[in-house]
């Protein structure tokens, strides 16, 4: 026979581990449950993206094609109105553009994000080029030092649709005459940094936001969701600056990686 303390320390023992193993199959219950409903999250979401992949290429794609092809027929017959043929040579650039957008858009949608794409700086260089055709009264400054190493297809499409906004209210609001556009790499590789500033009127009396583009907080949520930063200054007379700063790959170690504050970014 066991002592009667001995019994107590027996059951008690009996007792939690008991108790523990009810827990840990609740705890499995749980997390089986969880994993359950993550997949099927994971079915509705990609179910969606692929309705949204066709109708994007239905609607969009195709409605982008058939407006640059009438363009095209502008510019052919028009080569002695010089007046009609650069406006239909320059729509024919932007759908181009677009297509490539949608492309993109839709090759993302598709693609499962953990093997994304890799990209260089090439495509926002064209769009300043293309830019610079179309604003030659505005001076565009540009320089670009990211090196030849690839980024996230996910960073470079927000500084793209950055840069594409800043500009446009460089056109709306500014009135600017120079605009300086800086995109750099950070010294540890780890950031890509963007400075956009002009020499306008600092938007008096009008908000960039109120456009129907993306507008300040548009591209501010685009930054945030990739764990960037983004700061914005207008002086009335003195022109406006705009900062951003991406992780290089927009994954949660590059966010957790931060180290240098937006203010210190200069151009």
């Amino acid at each position: 026979m066991f002592p009667i303390p001995e019994l107590g320390r027996l059951a008690r023992a009996f007792n939690g581990m008991a108790d523990r193993l009810a827990q840990a199959v609740g705890e499995n219950v749980q997390l089986e449950a969880e994993r359950e409903l993550s997949v099927r999250l994971q079915a509705s979401l990609e179910a969606e993206r692929r309705y949204i992949a066709r109708e994007l290429h239905d609607e969009l794609a195709q409605g982008i094609t058939a407006v640059r092809a009438l363009a095209g027929v502008v510019a052919q017959h028009g080569e002695t109105i010089p007046a009609l043929c650069r406006p239909a040579e320059s729509i024919i650039v932007v759908t181009g553009q677009m297509q490539d957008g949608v492309r993109s858009i839709l090759h993302r949608l598709r693609e499962n994000p953990d093997n994304e794409p890799l990209c260089t700086d090439e495509p926002l260089r064209r769009h300043v080029d293309i830019w610079r055709q179309n604003f030659p009264d505005i001076v565009l400054s540009a320089t670009f030092a990211i090196g030849p190493e690839p980024s996230g297809n996910a960073s470079m499409h927000t500084l793209m649709r950055v840069v594409q906004e800043g500009l446009t209210n460089v056109i709306r609001h500014a009135r600017a005459t120079r605009v300086e556009l800086a995109l750099r790499r950070s010294p540890d590789g780890g950031w890509l940094e963007l400075v956009l500033a002009d020499n306008g009127a600092g938007y008096p009396g009008r908000s960039p936001a109120a456009g129907s583009g993306l507008g300040l907080a548009g591209m501010r949520e685009r930054v945030r969701a990739l764990g960037g930063e983004f700061a914005f200054e207008a002086v009335a007379g003195r022109g406006a600056r705009l900062a951003v700063r991406l992780p290089a790959f927009a994954t949660p170690a590059a966010v957790a990686a931060a180290v240098t504050p937006l203010g210190e970014l200069r151009s």
